[in-house]
């Protein structure tokens, strides 16, 4: 009997559903919905990973493992976040073997100046911006352009002038300004002036008489002037000081050749403008101012 029923042909099977079996089911129907379960699980499983692979991170990569779960690649840190670079700084970079960066520094910029192009000319020709004048001892801490100031505020504190024709006059009432040799001055400013004065007379008993006039200054003053007396190595001087403007030292006699009169005036300034020595005939001989005739000033 058992042997009849197992050789019993399947006739009219077909495969089922992927169902439960029921206890109505027929044999045929029992065998339909088996072979569907297998199928659905033969092609379930054809769609699964096989749990001993791995997955292994690579360089600078860290994670992986197994496929009993899910798993995460992640990229390994390196080096620190920040910015790195700047005006006068430049980043230092190290790397590792894979090009990753393990660190960033900053550096500040120091280029020498043998390697810029052309920096010598573009130096000697950048302008002094904000150059201004300003008497002082140049030191060692100094920037150039400070010591320049330094250095033509001292320049500036010195005035040299000499005059280039000669000047006449033989009048014994008004003076005539040697204005070659004015002197510019500033309120709030003292002053050292000196002038030298070469002069002949057309008359050995005609004298030269010297003075300080003004143009716009103002202040308190004191000039001694000095004139020579008449004879070549003649001993003495007509020898007086003045303190107000436009009065005179009088000479009564003159060289019969050239002869140097000196002048030596301080002068403590209140009102800009300038101050020049003044001439006159002591008798109405021809007195000339001749070339050279200098002056130096010392600001203060």
């Amino acid at each position: 009997m058992g042997a009849a029923v197992r050789s019993v042909l399947l006739t009219g099977y077909t495969v089922g559903a992927n169902a439960a079996l029921g206890t109505t089911d027929t044999i045929l129907q029992a065998f339909g919905k088996i072979q569907a379960q297998i199928n659905a699980a033969i092609a379930s499983i054809a769609t699964k990973a096989n749990s001993a692979i791995t997955i292994s991170a690579g360089t600078s990569l860290g994670g992986g493992g197994d496929l009993t779960a899910n798993r995460t690649i992640s990229h390994n840190n390196f080096g620190a976040a920040g910015t790195y670079g700047s005006a006068t700084s430049v980043p230092v970079i190290t790397t590792e073997a894979t090009g990753h960066v393990n660190s960033a520094t900053n550096t500040p910029i120091a280029i020498p100046s043998s390697q810029v192009t052309n920096f010598n000319a573009a130096a000697i020709a950048a302008p002094l911006t904000g150059f201004t004048a300003a008497p002082g001892d140049v030191v060692a801490t100094d920037t150039i352009l400070q010591a320049l100031q330094k250095i033509v505020g001292v320049q500036n504190q010195w005035y040299e002038e000499t005059n280039t024709a000669t000047q006449t006059n033989s009048s014994t009432v008004t003076g005539v300004a040697i204005s070659a040799l004015s002197v510019p001055v500033t309120s709030g400013k003292k002053y050292l002036i000196e002038w030298t004065i070469c002069y002949t007379s057309s008359s050995t008993g005609g004298g030269l008489a010297l003075g300080v006039t003004n143009s716009g200054a103002a202040g308190t003053f004191g000039c001694i002037i000095n004139i020579p007396l008449s004879g070549s190595g003649t001993a003495g001087l007509f020898s007086g000081d003045v303190v107000s403007f436009n009065t005179y030292i009088t000479a009564s006699s003159t060289s019969a050749g050239a002869s140097v009169a000196k002048m030596s005036m301080l002068f403590n300034c209140t009102a800009s403008g300038t101050v020049s020595p003044i001439f006159r005939s002591e008798n109405g001989s021809t007195i000339t101012i001749q070339v050279p005739s200098v002056v130096l000033a010392r600001e203060f």
